[in-house]
């Protein structure tokens, strides 16, 4: 500072301003770089972003600062914060490419560096066409399709529309296939709807395929662009809604019910809802249940995506070695699963597994497909698995999922890459997580980059017979850890394995240093919905603060 004599009048120059350091600098450490980030279109305006959550460690303390939440960055600038791993970007301008990185930071300030880089490009602006109306009864198809002289047939519909029309089915029920012979496109979809949610039924009166989207057989995928809402799709001669050699089809509130799954001496493989060898596929608020092995196939697919989707298997005939499924990604790459349910007839003896991932000898992969927020209930076999039977498999992940009343939890036997947090399994009367590897399947050896690696954290074991089960087999396990896991009233916490950092169980010898934490869900309340709810108990016991256990109450 400097002093002019004679003025009243003081001025500063050459000032440096500098970091000041106390002596205790508390934590410093910033979280870790978000992963597995994915940017997906949903319209022409908005694109939806989720990453894998951030870890965040403690402090020289041991204090935890905790990841308090993620800078989305688009084009470079930021745009938003997000207090989870995921975020939706809406007001965006049609048919436009753009860029997103993300990075977390946590209670002190400290900033990861910014993960990967993804892009993703907004739809076109949707062409308006021309609404058809069919009737199942009274239709006519030398009138004109409106609405007071709907046509009778959907291959006068068919031979009619064009990419951006529409089609409306009059309440009623349909006895002939639903087999658009069409395509739209992605500005210009085809469009065929319900003209009341549930009131226009196709029945193939198990003789034909009731609803039946399919293109070539081959790579091409060129049935493309169809929307289909509201119909009911039953009693099929084979499997009954398939989408096959396909690309962007969106069935929104369809429901589906009984494949023709033959008898006890011939049994066919087939499903209620079939995805099969088709891209960018969605399937939201469906229903499936009836006769069928699995309620969703979705086998060799990329990019489908199920929501809020419900099943409750029934029936399949006696096979052995034949597992049943609520929800199967079947050598498929990158689906989504996010709030969808599964149970089982209670009065079948079938084994019946809920959901997860399976790659065959004949799949090359099944990687990056993500369960987010999902319920399953009262099945007779494995909850939640992840499978490979020869080749390398990686990426997925399982996040926020409940299970209850099963007899075991979760099943591992392949996957490269494995995660699973925030998971609650109540009642499991076996085993709660399983890991296990085994030297070849059906006499194929495994590849040379086969591996089995796991990290299991910030989950819940409530009631069940063991918790970790780790076994080798003939195949060695590359890598398993868990961590900040509650193991709460299990008869056995471990075997092949030890507790982990931060884990909670019975402290009996060998075991957890710190005694399992009761959950205190409010079952007189809310009965088996308790274990939907994140415990009270339960928040803040997890890694950096986090909370323990899954909470599914609300939309992913």
């Amino acid at each position: 500072a400097s002093y002019a004599a004679g003025a009243d009048e003081y001025f500063i120059d050459d000032v440096v301003l500098e970091k000041i350091v106390s002596a205790d600098q508390g934590d410093t450490t910033p979280p870790s770089v978000p992963a597995g980030l994915t940017a997906t279109a949903v319209s022409s305006s908005q694109i939806n972003l989720a990453w894998t959550a951030s870890t965040d460690p403690s402090t020289g303390s041991g204090q935890a600062s905790g990841v308090a939440g993620y800078r989305v960055f688009r084009n470079g600038i930021q745009v938003a914060t997000s207090t989870t791993a995921s975020y939706s970007n809406t007001g965006l301008s049609p048919n436009t490419t753009y860029t997103y990185t993300v990075a977390a930071y946590d209670a002190a300030g400290n900033e990861s560096g910014n993960s990967g880089s993804v892009t993703a490009t907004t739809f076109v602006l949707p062409v308006s066409g021309t609404t058809y109306y069919i009737a199942a009864a009274g239709g006519d198809d030398t009138k004109s399709g409106t609405q007071s002289a709907p046509w009778a047939t959907f291959s006068k519909a068919w031979s009619t529309m064009l990419p951006g029309d529409t089609l409306v089915l009059r309440d009623g029920i349909y006895y002939q296939q639903l087999k658009p012979a069409i395509s739209g496109t992605p500005a210009a979809p085809i469009t065929i709807r319900s003209e009341n949610d549930g009131g226009a039924i196709i029945d193939g009166q198990y003789a034909r395929l009731p609803c039946y989207f399919t293109g070539t057989p081959d790579a091409t995928r060129d049935r493309t662009d169809i929307v289909v809402e509201g119909i009911q799709c039953k009693n099929s001669s084979g499997e009954v809604v398939i989408i096959s050699y396909a690309q962007r089809i969106a069935l929104r509130r369809v429901s589906a019910y009984n494949a023709n799954v033959g008898t006890d001496a011939s049994p066919k493989n087939v499903h209620v809802f079939a995805v099969h060898y088709a891209n960018d596929i969605l399937l939201e608020d469906t229903a499936a249940s009836g006769s069928g092995r699995k309620m969703y196939d979705s086998l060799e697919t990329q990019r489908v995506t199920f929501r809020r989707c419900w099943g409750r298997w029934t029936y399949y005939p006696v096979v052995a070695g034949s597992p049943n499924d609520i929800l199967n990604p079947y050598g498929a790459d990158d689906t989504l699963i996010e709030n969808c349910v599964g149970t089982m007839d209670p009065s079948s003896s079938r084994p019946v597994q809920g959901m997860g991932v399976w790659a065959h000898t004949y799949n090359d992969s099944a990687d990056r497909n993500k369960f987010y927020g999902n319920i399953v209930h009262g099945l007779s076999s494995w909850a939640y698995y992840d499978s490979s039977a020869q080749h390398r498999t990686e990426g997925n992940r399982f996040i926020d999922n409940v299970a209850i009343n099963a007899p075991y939890g979760f099943f591992q036997r392949g996957d490269a890459d494995l995660r699973v947090e925030k998971m609650t399994l109540a009642g499991i009367t076996n085993q709660m997580f399983t890991v296990q590897a085994q030297s070849d399947y059906e006499g194929y050896p495994k590849d040379s980059d086969y591996e089995i690696n796991g990290d299991v954290r910030n989950s819940l074991f409530l009631t069940g017979d063991s918790g970790f089960n780790v076994n080798p087999s003939n195949f060695p396990i590359r890598s398993f850890t868990h961590k900040y896991n509650n193991l709460y009233d299990i008869k056995s916490n471990f075997y092949g394995t030890t507790a982990g950092t931060g884990e909670q169980c019975a402290p009996s010898p060998g075991q957890c240093a710190s005694p399992a934490i009761s959950p205190n869900f409010d079952t007189s309340r809310y009965g088996k919905g308790a274990y939907l709810m994140r415990s009270a108990a339960l928040k803040g016991k997890g890694e950096a603060g986090g909370d323990v256990g899954a909470e599914v109450l609300y939309r992913y």
